[in-house]
């Protein structure tokens, strides 16, 4: 993630993760790493169609990188 934020051709591309721990060393360890959205990761089946969901409304708005 360091390698692509740091590279002008990839910058600006979003990068999100999901994450099974709510550590707040390790939620600042990703964003220190360049992450823009931290979704926390689901622990059953149920659960996948409501992050599917947080992750549409997070990321449902086009922002185009102009590289």
């Amino acid at each position: 993630m360091r390698q692509l934020k740091v590279h002008e051709r990839f910058r600006c591309i979003l990068l999100g993760v999901l994450n099974s721990s709510r550590e707040d060393r390790d939620l600042k360890a990703a964003y220190d790493l360049g992450v823009n959205s931290d979704i926390e990761k689901p622990m059953g089946f149920n659960q996948c169609s409501e992050v599917a969901e947080q992750i549409e409304r997070q990321w449902g708005v086009r922002n185009p990188c102009p590289h």
